[in-house]
């Protein structure tokens, strides 16, 4: 694929926003947790407010984004340059990559946080390294899918 036809801007925007997108993903399940807690502990209830709760809706996926911003676009300029072409291979590829890079980056960030608190366990903060991992691998699967050229156009 010649550099004029490959879609540099949209496959580099397209990665860049994952964290955005994978954080509109993960609000849902955040909602899901914060009603578990209210029910398990019911002197919660009424401390919780229906606009503070759906304001997740856009502070989430800013703050994904903001966390996420240094390793996504390394990401998406990587891809921009490498140039992949859409394939059942290249979409599990990236998507591997993509759930890893998310993986390293949110096990740092809870490292850099956490590790100073007494009696720090790694195992006890993997849960955000493992929902990294799955949001982060499958919002680029799903950038891949939709964004990467599917195939070399005749010339």
């Amino acid at each position: 694929m010649t550099s004029s036809t490959y879609p540099r801007i949209k496959v580099f925007f397209a990665f860049l926003l994952c964290p955005f997108f994978a954080g509109l993903v993960a609000v849902p399940l955040m909602l899901i947790s914060i009603m578990v807690t209210v029910f398990e502990n019911s002197s919660l209830i009424g401390e919780v407010r229906g606009g503070e709760v759906f304001s997740l809706f856009i502070t989430i996926p800013l703050m994904a984004q903001l966390i996420f911003f240094l390793p996504s676009l390394v990401f998406a300029l990587s891809l921009v340059f490498i140039k992949p072409v859409g394939g059942f291979k290249v979409y599990v590829v990236v998507s591997v990559v993509g759930a890893i890079v998310s993986s390293v980056w949110m096990f740092g960030v809870v490292f850099f946080f956490i590790n100073k608190v007494e009696n720090y366990q790694i195992m006890r903060n993997i849960f955000p390294v493992v929902l990294s991992f799955l949001l982060g691998g499958g919002s680029t699967w799903a950038a891949a899918y939709w964004f990467l050229p599917q195939s070399l156009p005749s010339e």
